[in-house]
């Protein structure tokens, strides 16, 4: 087969791929124009089109230009704040409290690639998943990962920039990459 040929495939697997996963999203092509609503109907109508899928408390607020991945594997508590441009991929499951802050930027990650077998390129490897819990009244601050399996306990603290690999207690102020903690509340 022919290096075109081979190009061609690879181009028109990703373009299916992308269009897919485009209009299978939180609301598909529709929710476009609604990602970039802003202020009070723009968070009802993202919470209207993303409560199709996913459960949602009453009062959730999201911002302009989140993505949700998997929104049928995500809940989100009552008066919880999700910060514009963050990023939530849900496939192993993603809990988030009542009364939760996350800043924007903030990217959640319940799904990581396997990498064990050096014969095989990892992008074929498979994931792993785990589910990511966030206890009622955390702050997550700007710009923060939280990988997969982690929880982040009742009232902790997510210091900007940081990346959390690990459970979080109640309560904990942590921060730094990787993320430890440096105080309490």
């Amino acid at each position: 087969m022919s290096e075109f040929v081979v190009r061609c495939r690879r181009f028109a697997s990703g373009f299916l791929v992308s269009a897919r996963d485009m209009l299978c999203g939180a609301g598909g092509l529709l929710y476009l124009p609604v990602s970039v609503c802003p202020g009070v109907l723009g968070w009802r109508l993202r919470a209207w089109f993303l409560g199709r899928k996913a459960r949602l408390g009453q009062n959730v607020m999201i911002e302009e230009l989140v993505r949700i991945d998997k929104p049928e594997r995500l809940e989100i508590g009552p008066e919880s704040f999700i910060g514009r441009g963050a990023f939530i991929h849900a496939g192993g499951g993603v809990k988030i409290g009542r009364d939760v802050l996350i800043g924007p930027g903030v990217k959640i990650w319940s799904a990581d690639h396997c990498f064990a077998d050096r014969a095989r390129p990892i992008r074929k490897q498979g994931h792993e998943f785990a589910e990511v819990v966030i206890g009622d009244d955390a702050w997550i601050g700007v710009d923060s990962v939280i990988l997969k399996g982690v929880s982040v306990g009742p009232g902790a603290v997510v210091g900007a920039g940081s990346v959390v690999t690990k459970n979080v207690e109640a309560f904990k102020i942590v921060g730094g990459v990787p993320a430890r903690v440096i105080g309490a509340r």
